[in-house]
């Protein structure tokens, strides 16, 4: 059927994307039991704790009213461990409540117990510490004044009570001891105004002293270590580090560091969440391995010799890599494929899918593959991007058309686009959008001199990306020049409104808790990023405050014309729910058609089945009003302003 772009009736509603669950934090207890989370947003966004019993049986772990998430770093990740059939795990009740945040412990066939009770001080990333009968924990303290503290600390498992292990360092992750009665802790700790990705300290401390005296440290001179692990028999330290260029693997054996496989690809991800896992070892001695290059993950296995043996798996999106037995699991998804839990048995390399995020199943026929594409950008560089071009068996539009394309920007800054099976990518592309999922200079996968490529630069080679990419669709005539929209959320809100900001290439920008305001969010952030913005903007503030009024696009309302949709949550710590209000009103004021959705309860990124529905159907809307297209079926007005009256 003929139909122009836009006016696509998609098999893809609204209600699918609200009913698709997010999994993490991926685990696998001693006897072989796999675990992991599952964000569900049809139980008010909580994360349920979730295992495939030996049978194959799938069920929940623990009590329907438990949210198990953490809160250090403020992003959280590694809310939870399992040890022998119990689980120890941190419950995100509700921030008034005494509990929150604190570690509770569930016990085969008991109850939950409570193991902490320090309201304020929370805990994540743990390691079951045998020799001394406690838990080594990663800890965030805000009961203070002022910055929160981090530390390690040892949590004992008869009453609860915390005493520090490491301590000094503005931030601390993943303690990793040799065994669970091992002689050496190893974990990682930075100091302000280092993110983990930029320069980074292991640190290995003797157990055996209870952890006060033979501290060895690998000292990084700028470079970024993470994911340290003991190898099976506790006498090699594994780590990840990006001191070649590239995330590649070493080995430590207390005097000596060992490349393991150098490649020139990435075998970690920028450690936002705490617990991310990549590689693991196998029962006879080799290493299962994700690294993603060009912005594709790939599964391997190295042996002894340091050799890579691809696997043939169809999976260009992995992580949470863990083994056991013959087996390796992970959290992979492939490009007809969302994030599922996989399971590969490594001796006949066929794999099978434990856990998928919904029951909902696209017809090939309607998914749009990505398409990597490489473009000229500013200062005589290259980008990278993933094109999704409109795809529907029903329908296809008139031969004269092109299709409007939505450039999606990932938040982070240093994140990428996943090359997987996305239900939000697919929702515009059955409705025949185009979307261009730009990896923008500061993106990561494509080594440290990319990533570093932003540094001083945020909000200007980024927009530039941006602009560039979208330019470059519409002189090959793939796209409608005209009919261009630009989307983001978070770091990548930023992005979308410098670009309406500062170009005149975007017909439209949408803001999901997207910064505006590079002053107020410096000093409002929370600690883990509160001189994140040193590096990416080139100065601190208020030193650099011209710099950060100029990049700020509060500052140029009178520059943008065209139209701008806001959604925000009312709790954001990250960036504050004003940031997005004051935008919002001084567009009003000045005539330009502008819309603000807001959401009672929710944080940095949107949890709630209702939230994501409304922001769906909303942001279609609103394109449909600014394109002028025809929507099939019904979705819910929502209001904006000056629709009707924009000023020239």
């Amino acid at each position: 059927m003929v139909v122009s772009y836009g006016s696509w009736r998609s098999p893809i509603a609204a209600e699918i994307l609200a009913d698709n669950s997010r999994f993490s934090d991926l685990r696998i207890d001693t006897d072989g039991t796999v675990y992991w989370i599952e964000s569900r947003s049809n139980e008010r966004g909580r994360n349920a704790l979730v295992r495939q019993l030996p049978n194959g049986e799938i069920e929940d772990v623990l009590p329907a009213d438990t949210n198990v998430r953490s809160f250090v770093h403020t992003y959280g990740g590694a809310p939870y461990m399992v040890h022998e059939g119990t689980v120890y795990y941190v419950n995100f009740t509700n921030p008034k409540n005494p509990n929150f945040g604190q570690i509770w412990i569930k016990r085969p066939g008991d109850e939950p117990e409570q193991l902490t009770h320090t309201l304020g001080q929370f805990y994540a990333d743990m390691a079951m510490d045998l020799l001394h009968n406690r838990i080594i924990s990663v800890c965030e303290d805000h009961r203070g004044e002022g910055e929160a503290t981090n530390s390690i600390v040892g949590i004992s498992l008869e009453d609860g009570s915390v005493a520090s292990v490491a301590e000094g360092m503005d931030f601390y992750s993943s303690p990793r001891l040799s065994s669970e009665e091992g002689r050496f802790l190893a974990y990682i700790t930075w100091k302000h105004p280092n993110m983990p990705w930029d320069t980074t300290t292991l640190e290995v401390k003797d157990a055996m002293k209870i952890f006060t005296a033979n501290t060895r440290v690998l000292d990084s001179k700028n470079e970024s270590i993470a994911e340290p692990k003991w190898n099976r028999q506790a006498d090699l330290l594994y780590f990840i580090s990006d001191r070649s260029g590239f995330w590649n693997l070493y080995s430590w054996d207390e005097t000596t560091v060992r490349p393991i496989c150098p490649m020139e690809a990435e075998f970690t991800f920028p450690q936002w969440n705490l617990g991310e896992s990549h590689y693991d070892f196998t029962e006879d001695g080799r290493i299962a391995a994700a690294y993603t290059r060009d912005g594709v993950w790939n599964l391997g296995i190295i042996d002894a010799l340091g050799n890579m043996t691809p696997l043939d798996l169809p999976y260009t999106e992995i992580a949470n890599v863990h083994t056991y037995g013959d087996y390796v699991y992970f959290l992979g998804g492939s490009p007809t494929e969302s994030i599922s839990v996989v399971r590969v048995n490594l001796k006949t390399q066929k794999y099978d899918v434990i856990r998928k995020p919904t029951s909902f199943e696209l017809d090939p026929e309607y998914i749009s593959m990505p398409v990597p594409i490489t473009f000229p950008t500013a200062d005589g560089e290259v980008a990278h991007a993933l094109y999704f071009p409109p795809r529907n068996a029903e329908f296809r539009a008139p031969e004269h058309e092109r299709p409007p394309l939505l450039v999606t920007i990932h938040g982070g800054p240093t994140a990428a686009a996943p090359c997987c099976f996305s239900p939000g990518v697919q929702y515009w592309t059955t409705r025949g959008f185009g979307v261009l999922a730009v990896n923008y200079r500061g993106s990561s996968g494509y080594g440290t001199a990319y990533r570093k490529r932003l540094n001083g630069c945020w909000g200007v080679a980024d927009v530039q990306d941006c602009v560039y990419g979208a330019k470059h669709l519409a002189d090959k005539d793939i796209v409608d020049r005209n009919h261009m929209a630009i989307r983001g959320g978070s770091a990548g809100g930023f992005t979308a409104l410098a670009a309406v900001a500062f170009y005149d290439v975007f017909a439209a920008a949408a803001s999901h808790f997207g910064v505006s305001d590079l002053e107020a969010l410096a000093k409002e952030t929370h600690k883990f990023e509160s001189h994140y913005m040193d590096t990416l903007i080139g100065g601190s503030y208020p030193d650099a405050k011209d710099v950060y009024e100029a990049r700020s696009p509060i500052y140029h309302i009178k520059k943008i014309k065209n139209p701008v949709i806001f959604f925000q949550g009312t709790e954001d710590t990250i960036v504050p729910p004003n940031q997005s209000q004051e935008m919002y009103d001084a567009l009003k004021e000045r005539g330009v058609k502008t819309a603000l959705v807001l959401f009672e309860g929710e944080g940095h990124g949107f949890r709630k089945k209702s939230s994501i529905i409304e922001t769906a159907e909303g942001e279609l809307y609103f394109y449909s009003k600014i394109f002028d297209f025809d929507l099939p079926g019904n979705i819910t007005p929502i209001e904006i302003a000056n629709l009707y009256t924009q000023k020239q």
